[in-house]
């Protein structure tokens, strides 16, 4: 009885709490995409660079729109995304055994370089507790490093990323390891990775990764469920104000309210909460249907939060 009551009131202090921000805008006039296979239609409509919101990813210079796109291995649904204006796509070395970087590389190969912004991350052989583990050395640590980049170069049919994130990083000190920072200056260099960011869970962290002063992106966990610490949205505004790019993840913090998994939170609305805060320059999500394309597209010109 006391679980359901609180499921409900989280509900209520959620919407409540939620402030009306970011001005919305005028929607762009209807288009069908006919982008899926079998020839179904989806009624979404094409770009229009002058309805959608963008957002600056700090000294990087470079603007998104505030609607990115996490892993996908649907070639039509990122077709689908590119035609809505999605532009910046968010994968990994790790993810699915490399298919949503080949995935990503298949769709993106025919496609303008300067059109359009990929991250990937590389892990690396770490432990437990996320750094090198204890039973190699640092050649091998370094030599493995080295190869999951290539091999993600390889797989995205790319020269380069823009932007290479140590991928987990929630323990600050491999934030901090000189062989981890060298490895990814020199991808830097060498022109592999336009810029360099760390992927963390853990706001503590975040301050970390400002203080070692070679990283220009964070990709930061945040959502409503900060609300009350506000311990995420701090070390966030203290990242941003040191002029870090910040891409927002885990929006909808766990998906669903309760364990059983049959609330599920409003993804609508939990996208909206976060992107009040004009530090998250832009949020990656998982789209994996066409339904949830087309609902994560109407936000990029509107992120009006209502009760």
């Amino acid at each position: 009885m006391n679980s359901k009551k609180n499921l409900k009131n989280d509900r209520r202090n959620f919407l409540k709490k939620g402030m009306v921000g970011a001005a919305g805008l005028s929607v762009v006039p209807s288009l069908s995409i006919l982008n899926c296979k079998g020839g179904k239609k989806h009624n979404m409509q094409e770009k229009d660079e002058t309805k959608v919101i963008y957002r600056t990813l700090g000294k990087t210079g470079i603007k998104v729109p505030v609607i990115s796109m996490g892993t996908s291995s649907n070639e039509y649904l990122i077709k689908a995304a590119l035609k809505t204006g999605i532009v910046h796509f968010d994968t990994a070395n790790v993810y699915n055994n490399g298919l949503h970087e080949t995935t990503f590389g298949r769709v993106l190969k025919n496609i303008p370089r300067e059109s359009y912004v990929i991250a990937t991350k590389i892990y690396g052989l770490r432990d437990d507790n996320g750094m090198p583990r204890t039973n190699i050395t640092s050649g091998e640590f370094l030599d493995d490093f080295r190869q999951s980049m290539e091999t993600s170069l390889k797989r995205l049919q790319m020269d380069y990323v823009d932007i290479l994130y140590l991928h987990s990083a929630d323990n600050s000190d491999i934030v901090k390891l000189d062989i981890v920072k060298d490895v990814m200056q020199e991808f830097k260099s060498e022109g592999k990775a336009r810029f360099l960011g760390v992927s963390t869970h853990t706001p503590e962290v975040i301050y970390t990764i400002v203080e070692e002063g070679i990283y220009d992106v964070i990709l930061a966990g945040y959502n409503f469920r900060d609300l009350e610490s506000g311990t995420a949205k701090k070390a966030i505004r203290h990242a941003a104000e040191a002029g870090c790019g910040i891409v927002g993840m885990k929006a909808l913090a766990g998906v669903y309210w309760d364990e059983e998994r049959k609330h599920p939170i409003n993804a609508r609305a939990a996208t909206k909460w976060m992107l009040q805060n004009e530090d998250i320059h832009t949020v990656i999500l998982s789209i994996n249907t066409f339904e949830k394309l087309e609902m994560f597209w109407s936000l990029m010109n509107d992120l009006t939060l209502t009760p």
